[in-house]
């Protein structure tokens, strides 16, 4: 029933919007089965649901006696209708049914020949779901299966490979219900350390839930109308059930799989993301199957499968055994994709390919029923605007004697590229499309013209602006090249070009007649810009020009500036050949398409070599769309697209005679996107290079290769392949330089690399089509390689000022702070009373008690300390983990908002800002400053005595002491003085300290700094020759920080992390997942208001600032020196926390980890061998927790350098636990030093 009213019934249980939340209703289910076909729902085996079991012991206890009911049950049922006898039986089931479906289905099949065919079962198919079949071999699966998708680490692996061995040990001696447990126990372990709510589905929150099911079916009325025993108790999973099958669990049936495949068809599908039964399962018994179809099934291809032509799964088919991956599904197949199940059942019973044959897969259907809706729907405006007409357009003869003309559209610059530019001296760019034979008015407007075609409200379409046209400072020609193309004129196809020297002369005299156009025109930069099939034109057209030049009078010649290429096919021999490994490490393809696949590029690649080049264009044709099938994808213009891109608007707009009137076309002229004609008459050119081209321009004129990251035709590993091969003394040059970071307006718009003449661009989030894709930053790519700006250097170097005008010019800090918002105590802590120097603070009482038996004087109190060196503790009081959170209001001023994740909710929570000098503490004098940890320790050794001395209550109160980032060395360095300072003081002066914890710390900088190549490079962030160069650069850090060298080590450190951000184009190295950097000017703001400086108690005198440069050079020296000894002795005596923020490069999980397992300590290799256990704050996952003894270490998953301000309440969670040594944190043993020490 849980399948009937949950999975593929045709309807399905859900509760009534119309009447309150306990009414429950029936709604129909789209993706029910029962389309199409009769649905036999059972509750097999008696006992099971709503199935009548006289006594447990009739219940079966193996899959024989199952069958046996099944048979019964079935031939009775076939038995209700005459009709049912002549019906063709497929029997369908999921999960455990891995077995009951072959064992009915190899019963029906022994018991069939030796009955007269009346009695007989007209039995045609057997399909399983996520099915338990084999479970010996399945059961070996998962501990790979679970590492690969990075939810266990080796150690864990390990130990589940251990449980596996032991199942499979207890299989082999038949000890079936040992076996059972011990497979039970492995999966617990998996649950357990993976932390997933769900196995069955690694990508859900929560369980699958079909308590709606369970409490419908118990209704008095439901049962009643379904027919069911009143007394029956509907139980979703009967528990005697599982029982009497206990045994049974680890049985295999493949043998009975083996039997039933040779005689009749078998449909074998999972959902993707199951870990219990799923794909990596059930292909680890397919491939161990005896029968002798299986090498054929193994060798035959896996096809894309499609629904309604979205993406759907990947069908194996050979024989009777059908193989299908379903797509966005878990272990409940029907449950989380109904549809593309029904079509799946549908088309497998009914013999309909799941992958309709070539010809049909070639074709578009949803593009044309869009085309038949323009048609029906939509009509071009009557007319194109007057400003947006072209400058100048129409015909540009080629040949005066036949009439052969390339068609031309050229638009001026919307404005002069500089206040100081004529227009005599304004570049003009010329844009080529590709093909070949594809009309530039797609570039025009499609992409990057100064109009783009979109349908309006009224039906109609119209032209909208471009923000990233091209011509916003150039002037920008198109030109439908060659002839034949687009709007030009071919007089017959006999004249159209068959190679590129052909397509070069005609272009040469098309431009040298356009600049005849305008006298201006003569004495402006010309920039020559294309794509794709362009990546053949542009060189060709330019490397003609600079051949030409120097025979022709200075009058005659082509003012050529340079040439840019985007996604362009230039060198197909060495591009077709990247294909394969490209597609493979993108995951899109499997091992045996990636070897497929490079037997195809190889035989394209021979008959390139042997100038075969019509066969060898076939060749890479047949590669592409082998590709294009296996990968099911929309386009491989673009892997991250669901359609193609579609220019249908555009053709529509050129097809209308007054659209074609205003640009001056020949009205004979028929429009087409892409010329097949003219296609065809350069099939044979396809293949062959102009490489050698480009290597010659780049000695004489600069040369711009850009690229979408996203396009797997023309992109960037494929020209990156030929661009490493071309002969120029500047190459080595070229891939020696670093590849850069791009921004554009303050946001990462991807990687340039450039030499000499050579720029090479990476235009991220963009595929082929970069103009249509990242528009704007296509247009500043393009303005700034025109005009010399840096290549794109101001860009890269420029920070958004927006967010501070608007802090400044706009936000105002509240007049006051709320009475309720208020510390409990602020004020000063003096640490030097001759001088005057002295530590501010601000104490926050606990909003309320641990628990209700805590007195006031037994409740912690938390102490902050920020990190810098020099940064202000309000920073983490009124940004990260304080009671309020300073935020702008609607009014345009600044105000407090309550911290649902502060650290004062059941601690008291007392922010210093140390060490003097920092914030809105006082130093009297610079020198006075603290210039190492021991005379930090000192200060705060007296300030926080000071401050206990405020309140007697204070006396007894547990003290922890807390901090991130570089206090790293000041929380250590407070807590070894204070246990040092207790042993000699009395009682009465001793620090009553419980705690330490360190958030993102650096602690022990030598070994910290030695992480950070290796983690980036991990993470994808660089590249192996940037790790090498960072490696240098943290090894020159180390090697001083050995000397003793600490100023300079410092520096080398600064030089590595410096590096590491520029190489990578991060917003802040403190968070690789943020676009933008952390950002606490509300807070600085606030407390620059002297209302709120007043309110605070702070000495009215001082400037507030965030971070102290005076304070930072004061410790400069200290910056690399460790402070892991004094963590050492700390954890030998009292707890110890470290947590980290996942996210954080600088200082994060790799780098804490690296020092924290050098520690000197005798409990280091049993806190090593502890099991990191998986966290969850109201359920949800919210980290892992290693502890043993006093140390515990926690990543917090989502979360940055700033822990408390990323995930708050999980924060919070985390230091309420460790302080109170609750949860996960519970330890009998924690050493608690005594006040009486």
């Amino acid at each position: 029933m849980t399948g009937n009213f949950y999975e593929l019934g045709p309807w399905r249980v859900t509760p009534s919007l119309r009447q309150n939340i306990n009414h429950l209703e029936l709604q129909p289910n789209p993706g029910s089965w029962n389309r199409r076909f009769g649905l036999l729902f059972l509750d097999n085996p008696i006992g099971t649901g709503f199935s009548i079991a006289s006594t447990p012991e009739e219940i079966p206890t193996d899959q024989q006696a199952v069958a046996k009911h099944l048979f019964v049950a079935i031939r009775k049922f076939i038995g209700l209708d005459p009709s049912f006898k002549s019906r063709p039986i497929y029997i369908t089931g999921e999960s455990y049914a891995g077995k009951y479906v072959p064992s009915i289905g190899y019963y029906i099949l022994k018991r069939n020949p030796v009955l007269p065919h009346s009695e007989r079962v007209n039995l045609h198919g057997l399909a399983i779901g996520n099915g338990l079949t084999d479970p010996g071999t399945q059961v070996s699966t998962h501990a790979l299966h679970y590492y690969n998708l990075g939810l266990i680490n080796e150690k864990q692996k390990i130990h589940v490979e251990k449980l596996q061995s032991e199942v499979m040990k207890l299989i082999e001696a038949e000890n079936w219900s040992d076996a059972c447990d011990a497979r039970s126990n492995m999966f617990q372990y998996l649950q357990n350390v993976s932390g997933l709510p769900c196995l069955y589905d690694f990508r859900r929150d929560r369980d699958y839930d079909s308590n709606w099911v369970v409490e419908f079916l118990k209704s008095a009325e439901v049962k009643k109308a379904l027919g069911v025993n009143e007394s029956m108790v509907f139980e979703e999973c009967s528990d005697a059930v599982g029982d009497a099958l206990r045994s049974d669990v680890v049985k295999s049936v493949r043998f009975m799989v083996e039997y039933v495949v040779k005689r009749t068809k078998v449909l074998v599908y999972q959902g993707q993301c199951d870990l219990m039964d799923g794909v990596v399962a059930a292909e680890s018994w397919l491939k161990k199957m005896e029968w002798e179809g299986i090498q054929k099934f193994l060798d035959a291809k896996r096809c894309v499968w499609k629904v309604k032509h979205v993406l759907a799964g990947y069908v194996q088919k050979s024989d009777n055994l059908s193989h299908v991956v379903v797509l966005g599904a878990g272990h409940f197949v029907p449950t989380d994709q109904g549809v593309h199940s029904q079509a799946m059942i549908e088309d497998w019973i009914l013999d309909r390919e799941f992958i309709p044959p070539l010809s049909s897969m070639e074709s578009t259907p949803l593009n044309l029923l869009l085309l038949l809706f323009f048609f029906l729907i939509y009509s071009a405006a009557s007319t194109i605007p007057k400003e947006a007409l072209p400058t100048k357009s129409g015909y540009l003869p080629v040949n005066s004697t036949t009439g052969s003309a390339i068609f031309y559209a050229f638009y001026e610059a919307q404005q002069h590229p500089t206040n100081n530019t004529s227009l005599s001296q304004t570049p003009i760019v010329i844009w080529l499309q590709g093909g070949p034979g594809c009309s530039s008015m797609t570039g025009n407007f499609y992409e990057l013209g100064p109009w783009q075609v979109a349908p309006s409200g009224n039906q109609t379409l119209e032209l909208r602006p471009n923000p990233g046209s091209w011509n916003r400072i150039f002037g920008l020609l198109f030109l439908d090249n060659p002839i034949g193309t687009g709007f030009s004129i071919a007089s017959t196809p006999e004249e159209i070009p068959t190679d590129q020297d052909a397509v070069a002369r005609h272009l040469f005299v098309a431009i040298t007649k356009f600049i005849g156009l305008d006298p201006l025109f003569k004495s402006r930069p010309i920039y020559i810009t294309g794509e794709s099939y362009a990546g053949k034109y542009v060189p060709s057209i330019g490397y003609y020009i600079l051949k030409r030049n120097p025979l022709l009078p200075v009058s005659k010649r082509v003012n050529l500036h340079g040439l840019a290429i985007g996604n362009g096919l230039t060198h197909p021999e060495t591009q077709v050949g990247t294909h394969a490994l490209h597609t493979y490490y993108l995951g899109l393809i499997n091992q045996n398409q990636k070897t497929q696949l490079e037997k195809l590029q190889l035989e394209a690649i021979r008959l390139t070599k042997a100038g075969n080049w019509s066969n060898a264009t076939y060749a890479r044709t047949n590669a592409l769309r082998y590709l294009q099938n296996v990968t099911g994808l929309a386009t491989l213009y673009d892997f991250r697209r669901y359609r193609a891109y579609d220019g249908d608007w555009v053709v529509e707009f050129l097809k209308d005679p007054e659209v074609k009137k205003a640009l001056g076309v020949n009205e004979s002229m028929v429009y087409e996107e892409c010329s097949d004609v003219v296609g065809a008459a350069l099939h044979s050119d396809v293949m062959k290079s102009v490489k050698f081209m480009v290597e010659y321009l780049v000695e004489n004129t600069k040369v711009l290769l850009y690229q979408g990251q996203c396009d797997l035709r023309d992109g960037v590993v494929s020209v990156e392949s030929w661009m490493k091969k071309m002969k120029w003394e500047g190459l080595q040059k070229f891939l020696d330089a670093d590849k850069e970071v791009w921004k554009v307006n303050g946001v990462l718009a991807g990687y340039v690399q450039k030499s000499d003449n050579l720029s090479h661009v990476v235009v991220l989030g963009a595929g082929h089509y970069v103009p249509t894709d990242q528009g704007v930053n296509s247009q500043a790519m393009i303005e700034d390689w025109v005009l010399n700006r840096g290549f794109f250097l101001s860009s890269m170097e420029s920070t958004p000022l927006n967010l501070l005008l608007l802090l400044f010019l706009i936000y105002s800090a509240a007049s006051t702070i709320p009475k309720d918002a208020l510390p409990t105590k602020s004020g000063y802590l003096p640490v030097n009373a001759t001088t005057g120097s002295a530590i501010f603070y601000a104490f926050y009482e606990a909003q309320q008690h641990p628990t209700n038996h805590t007195s006031l004087s037994q409740t912690p109190v938390l102490i902050w300390l920020q990190g810098g060196p020099g940064c202000s503790s309000m920073t983490g009081n009124f940004y990260e983990l304080g009671p309020w959170r300073v935020a702008p209001s609607l009014n345009q001023t600044l105000q407090l908002r309550p911290n649902p994740g502060s650290w004062n909710r059941i601690f008291g929570l007392l922010f210093l800002d140390n060490p003097i000098g920092t914030g809105f503490s006082i130093a009297s004098t610079p020198e006075e400053i603290p210039t190492d940890q021991e005379g930090v320790a000192r200060h705060l050794f007296v300030a926080i005595t000071k401050f206990i001395g405020l309140d007697p209550l204070f006396k007894s109160r547990p003290i922890y002491i807390t901090g991130e980032s570089y206090a790293g060395k000041y929380v250590p360095s407070i807590g070894y003085y204070i246990l040092k300072r207790n042993l000699v003081l009395p009682v009465s002066k001793r620090v009553n300290l419980h705690g330490l914890a360190i958030g993102n710390g650096l602690t022990d900088p030598e070994t910290q700094v030695g992480t950070y190549a290796l983690h980036s490079y991990y993470l994808g962030l660089i590249n192996e020759k940037q790790k090498t160069q960072l490696e240098k650069l943290q090894l020159e850090a180390i090697r001083l920080t050995k000397a003793g060298n600490w100023s300079d080590a410092k520096d080398a450190k600064s030089n590595a992390l410096r590096y590491l951000q520029n190489m990578t184009g991060l917003a802040t190295l403190y968070d690789f997942r943020r676009y933008r950097d952390y950002d606490s000017n509300w807070v600085v703001e606030f407390l620059k208001d002297p209302e709120v400086k007043k309110a605070l108690g702070v000495n009215e005198s001082m400037v507030y600032e965030e971070c102290s440069d005076v304070v930072g050079a004061a410790l400069y020296s200290d910056v690399m020196k460790s402070v892991r000894f004094k963590v050492e002795y700390l954890v030998k005596n009292t707890k110890v926390l470290l947590y980290q923020g996942q996210c954080d490069l600088r200082d994060g999980v790799f780098s804490v980890e690296s020092w924290m397992k050098k520690m000197k300590w005798e409990g280091l290799q049993k806190f090593l061998d502890t099991e990191k256990e998986v966290w969850k704050v109201n359920g949800v996952l919210a980290g892992y927790v290693q502890k043993s003894d006093n140390l515990s270490h926690v990543v917090v998953l989502a979360a940055g350098h700033f822990v408390p301000t990323d995930q708050g309440v999980n924060s919070q969670a985390m230091i309420e636990d460790w302080v109170l040594d609750r949860g996960l944190y519970a330890n009998k043993n924690i050493h608690k030093p005594s006040m009486n020490l």
